[in-house]
């Protein structure tokens, strides 16, 4: 079997609570038909309960749902696609409730951060229709920006980060990430910031961040799109700072129109003008508000 999306129906996906996460556990050591999960290009595979997968996923209810007498050897759907740890994400998530970065993928991608992982756990959410992981995946998002973006940066680190290294539009490990990226997946070394978590060198990788889920969701009514806006709009002050940030309201499209968005609902009246350059260099945002 494999991932082409199923006739739609009606959803029948339940929210629930981490006492229904532990009963559904239980579920699985009771004779409950096990379904196997290949993905990674069949590198990876994880055995889960019929019953978790169809109550938690749209998805995989409409994909199982005419199978559901066969017998459980018989159980196998391939995944295609995406990043793999993002779909390993959104398995440890129906059967336990969470998930984590792991050492394995921080020695397979060593420069994919907890940031990106709840990029590519909500982007698998959207994809197998799990709606109580998208909202985990932002929630948990949500936190850790809103903990960078209250600390006392000030301005670009010209010594971090000379490129956007894994999750910028365009970059090359970004690309390569994807199990069916054309691009040759290299090990790139750990840049020297790695374990700089001052708060330039968080500022820049929750950036990264934001790219990266720009280039991976296509919707401007995307959840976390939305609701990151909101959040940026409110930092607003610090981040036209920064000349990554005023590129970034530049180039992806839909970023500029969000924030205002976020301002007007706080009763701010906002236009957003063209950036100036000089020698190529963006050097700032034109930002006004009136009465």
């Amino acid at each position: 079997m494999n991932d082409s999306p199923p006739p739609a129906k009606q959803n029948s996906v339940l929210e629930f609570s981490e006492i229904d996460f532990r009963r559904l556990t239980l579920h699985q050591g009771r004779g409950e038909p096990k379904t196997t999960i290949l993905y990674d290009r069949g590198g990876q595979s994880a055995s889960v309960s019929m019953s978790t997968l169809c109550i938690q996923s749209g998805w995989f209810s409409r994909a199982l749902g005419s199978h559901s007498k066969q017998p459980p050897a018989r159980h196998k759907v391939r995944l295609r696609g995406g990043f793999p740890f993002g779909v390993r994400a959104m398995l440890d998530f129906l059967t336990t409730g969470t998930y984590e970065r792991t050492p394995e993928m921080a020695a397979r991608f060593p420069l994919v951060t907890a940031l990106d992982l709840h990029v590519h756990a909500h982007t698998a959410a959207l994809k197998y229709d799990v709606p109580a992981l998208s909202a985990h995946a932002i929630a948990a998002f949500l936190e850790t920006a809103l903990a960078i973006l209250n600390t006392n940066f000030t301005t670009d680190n010209p010594d971090a980060f000379s490129r956007p290294f894994d999750t910028a539009v365009g970059s090359e490990v970004g690309a390569a990430i994807f199990e069916d990226s054309t691009a040759t997946a290299r090990r790139a070394p750990l840049p020297p910031d790695a374990h700089d978590f001052t708060p330039v060198a968080q500022i820049e990788r929750l950036l990264n961040a934001v790219c990266l889920l720009w280039r991976i969701t296509r919707s401007a009514q995307d959840p976390m799109r939305k609701q990151l806006a909101e959040v940026l709009s409110l930092h607003l002050h610090k981040l036209l700072r920064l000349s990554f940030f005023t590129a970034m309201m530049r180039d992806l499209d839909g970023l500029s129109g969000l924030v205002a968005k976020g301002l007007e609902e706080d009763g701010f009246e906002v236009r957003f003008g063209s950036l100036d350059w000089v020698d190529g260099k963006a050097i700032g945002v034109r930002f006004i508000t009136w009465d």
